[in-house]
């Protein structure tokens, strides 16, 4: 069976929810993705109400932790993602929280899928630079492998509830805005950055003090490296 959906973390809960009765194995589509023309496919419409019992169910028998773990697995940048979480969820609901940490297939992988992303997102809470652009904002940016933009921006926001900042993915062209404890998120078209005057200063003074506090005999670039993959160091002020 072929289910197409639109792509929302909303959208997949819906399709647990219309295929649980359905013993076959299901193939997952984005709406936007091309079909064989022959396919017979089924749409499923997304439907809040029904995401809310799928949500309620999750939490009440199992825990607010796995639905977490859920959330935190779709975030990932696999292509069968949505395939993992629902034979995931199809099998936990009939053979019990124990299948998580079975050695079948999706189990492994989904617990695979969660550790990665929640590690990006760990790394990054300690990674990401701010820099002050007009209007008084502050912005960062990162490039990260799965899509942990929302993570980010709410731990920032637990971090920073008075500022306002804007978190930019550059890889997905995905920002968030938080202004006046209001947060949204926009596909980015054009972002015209123009830096505070004192920025620059800030800046090399960051420098300044990184090459200070630095002991050049014993630095292991090695270890850093391990730490602090050199793939994230691009928007590191110390590292540029």
């Amino acid at each position: 069976m072929i289910c197409v959906y639109d792509g929302s973390f909303e959208g997949l809960l819906n399709i647990v929810f219309e295929t649980y009765s359905i013993p076959e194995e299901i193939t997952i589509f984005k709406s936007d993705e091309q079909l064989d023309f022959f396919n017979s496919k089924v749409e499923i419409k997304t439907d809040i109400e029904k995401y809310n019992r799928v949500r309620k169910s999750i939490v009440k028998n199992f825990s607010n932790k796995f639905f977490v773990e859920i959330y935190c697995c779709f975030l990932s940048n696999y292509d069968k993602k949505d395939e993992v979480i629902l034979n995931v969820l199809r099998n936990i609901f009939r053979r019990g929280y124990s299948y998580i940490n079975s050695p079948e297939k999706n189990a492994v992988l989904f617990n695979r899928l969660v550790k990665k992303v929640s590690g990006e997102a760990h790394a990054y809470k300690g990674l990401l630079r701010f820099r002050e652009v007009q209007e008084g904002f502050l912005l960062a940016e990162f490039e990260p492998e799965n899509e942990i933009l929302e993570i980010i921006t709410n731990h920032f926001i637990k971090r920073m509830p008075n500022e306002k900042f804007i978190i930019c993915n550059r890889r997905s062209n995905r920002c968030s805005m938080y202004f006046e404890k209001e947060c949204k998120f926009f596909d980015i078209v054009d972002l015209n950055i123009c830096e505070a005057a004192d920025e620059r200063v800030y800046r090399e003074a960051w420098k300044l003090f990184y090459s200070a506090v630095a002991i050049k005999e014993r630095e292991n670039k090695k270890l850093m490296q391990s730490n602090m993959p050199k793939k994230r160091w691009k928007y590191l002020t110390e590292k540029n």
